[in-house]
């Protein structure tokens, strides 16, 4: 399912993206355009899956050192924002592993 434009700026928001790639093939064409050979991708959405089930859990436990860190108005920010990145991460994302080396 594709992002809707309200999530895509949530993310470009949230990690400071200019834009979010599409998929394998943006990362593919952005590496080579950056001069290195891609030597493989292998999907690992699988594999991070499971992560979104113990980030709440360590975000939680560790809520107090966060709001020291980042402040009360930050820490409000994020209990806002940082369920629902969880959330689209979890539903919509796809990870891929990219293999490249630099061209000489």
């Amino acid at each position: 399912m594709p992002f809707t434009p309200e999530e895509v700026q949530l993310f470009q928001a949230a990690f400071a993206l200019s834009r979010l790639p599409a998929g394998p093939e943006d990362y593919s064409r952005m590496l080579a355009e950056a001069g290195f050979a891609v030597q493989g991708t292998r999907d690992m959405s699988r594999e991070f899956k499971p992560t979104y089930e113990l980030i709440p859990r360590l975000f939680a436990a560790r809520r107090a050192q966060i709001a020291e860190l980042v402040g009360t108005d930050a820490m409000a920010q994020l209990d806002t924002v940082y369920p629902r990145i969880l959330a689209l991460c979890r539903d919509k994302m796809g990870y891929t592993m990219v293999n490249a080396v630099k061209s000489p």
